[in-house]
């Protein structure tokens, strides 16, 4: 639920609709919002969240939002919603964040930066939230060339969070293209710091898609340096190897060699998820026979990718068979032996057969 929510709301452009049929949307808005306020005020004995808010349900992707009169009373009601929690608190919060974040009002960028740090024990929608509030900021940047949301998303790159920094830089690309706004120079200096001195590899790796999409040039860490990468099967992590490639090469040549490290026909499409998250466009790499799923992996440079010590990642090959593989920096040296690479300097388990 990531840059789909962003894509969702700017799709649904208001200038696409009529200013009645906005309206209406906004009256229907309003209607359930009433209602789930009411509901709050006078809960059944077993109260359901989803009973008291059935209005608002099938509004969440609506291109007006709340109407700027309602947008108060819903954010009042959406602190009710959290601190009370109980059965369907999860659909509510949805419900009304989406609204909200749909209406792009530009007067509440404190109301989103105050939702990316709420929380409290079990607080199964936290990384939801965060993620709408994100996606909301870069809305209301996109649309209202606000600097107060820019600047909002600028300071969460530094968020304490490794994910949230992350996200953070990812929308704060986002804005900036959606906007068709060049990336000021702070914006990139920062950048710069984060995609070098972070000590995760997302906010890393995120840093360095914004300066490669603003057109300036990418770091090489560990130039005519190694990374050795332990690859082990995800069914049975006890079988694997160890294989040790340059900075310079790519995730293809990696690709390439770990299939002969198997002694597997290399004969089928391929998928690296860079965060270990299967089908997350934001963090993968396909294989070039995939011209309509870029970026590829012969253009994954490795020491480009902000890779650290202990960071794993998913290698995912012949989509078919579903052979998936997990693959761990185990370590990054700055001393090259002559010689081919990448090679294999450890190995441990028989390889299974490529076809069951």
């Amino acid at each position: 639920m990531d840059i789909e929510l962003l894509e969702e709301w700017l799709m649904s452009s208001l200038g696409e609709i009529t200013p009645q049929r906005i309206r209406e949307l906004q009256l229907e808005a309003h209607e359930g919002l009433e209602a789930l306020a009411a509901y709050l005020d006078n809960p059944p004995e077993r109260p359901d969240l989803r009973d008291g808010m059935r209005g608002l349900v099938w509004l969440r992707y609506s291109p007006a939002g709340f109407a700027p009169a309602d947008v108060p009373h819903a954010q009042e009601t959406y602190r009710r919603i959290f601190e009370g929690g109980g059965t369907g608190v999860t659909d509510a919060q949805r419900a009304v964040l989406t609204l909200l974040g749909g209406s792009a009002d530009p007067h509440i960028v404190p109301f989103w930066l105050e939702m990316v740090d709420l929380t409290k024990p079990r607080d199964m929608f936290r990384q939801e939230r965060v993620t709408i509030s994100l996606a909301a900021l870069a809305l209301i940047a996109v649309r209202h060339d606000v600097p107060a949301a820019y600047d909002a998303l600028r300071q969460l790159t530094h968020h304490l969070n490794p994910e949230t920094r992350a996200q953070a830089v990812y929308y704060l690309r986002h804005a900036y293209t959606n906007a068709s706004r060049a990336v000021p120079e702070a914006i990139m200096t920062d950048m710069y710091l984060v995609a070098t001195q972070d000590k995760a590899f997302e906010p890393r790796f995120q840093a360095r898609q914004l300066l490669r999409m603003a057109g300036q040039p990418v770091p090489l860490d560990n130039p005519d340096g190694v990374y050795d990468f332990k690859v082990m099967m995800l069914r049975n992590k006890r079988i694997y190897r160890t294989i040790t490639a340059r900075s310079e090469q790519t995730l293809a040549d990696l690709q390439g060699f770990i299939q002969h490290a198997f002694d597997w026909d290399n004969d089928h499409l391929y998928c690296f998820y860079m965060n270990g998250r299967k089908y997350d466009e934001r963090y993968q790499f396909a294989c070039n026979y995939e011209k309509d799923r870029p970026p590829w992996a012969a253009e994954a440079v490795i020491g480009e990718l902000g890779l650290v010590k202990k960071h794993r990642f998913l290698y995912h090959f012949d989509y078919g068979d579903d052979h998936l593989f997990e693959v761990e920096v185990v370590d990054i040296r700055p001393d090259v032996r002559e010689g081919n690479y990448p090679r294999l300097i450890d190995s441990h388990g028989k390889a299974p057969a490529q076809y069951f």
